[in-house]
């Protein structure tokens, strides 16, 4: 076969339509792969959740460790998980007798111990299959609600 510059092409796979796609960008070497859903841990750790105590990674956003336990009802969720859309809001304690506080699920690193007390409307729905707290607005986060 000739080619499209005369030269004689030995090969019969490659004709003169045969797109050959460039190498890629060198930029695009350096970009680091986006590796697994969840960051690096060792073990799991033991949090208390509404009425349950579960076991999630360390090392993790909550709210990425919430998705542990329920890996598609928390993906789609509408969560930003990046502070804007303040759906993963929580009340927790680190325990018995400690003040409790408020946060984000998605900007708080799960540590060993804490107890969720009461998450928003929306994990609610997310984490239903758990099957875990009570049907009813006492444990959705005040002004959550849709």
């Amino acid at each position: 076969m000739i080619g499209p510059s005369g030269d004689r092409n030995t090969d019969p796979r490659i004709t003169s339509g045969t797109f050959f796609p460039l190498a890629p960008h060198p930029t695009m070497l350096l970009m680091s792969s986006p590796g697994g859903l969840f960051r690096p841990y060792d073990k799991l750790v033991k949090i208390k959740l509404l009425d349950r105590e579960v076991e999630v990674p360390e090392n993790n956003m909550v709210l990425r460790a919430l998705q542990f336990l329920a890996i598609e009802g928390v993906a789609y969720g509408r969560f930003c998980w990046n502070e804007e859309c303040q759906y993963c809001r929580i009340v927790y304690d680190t325990g018995e007798g400690t003040k409790k506080h408020t946060a984000l699920a998605c900007k708080m690193l799960v540590k060993e111990g804490i107890r969720i007390q009461e998450i928003s409307t929306e994990l609610k729905y997310c984490l239903r299959d758990l099957k875990i707290g009570k049907c009813g607005p006492t444990e959705a986060v005040e002004g959550m609600q849709d």
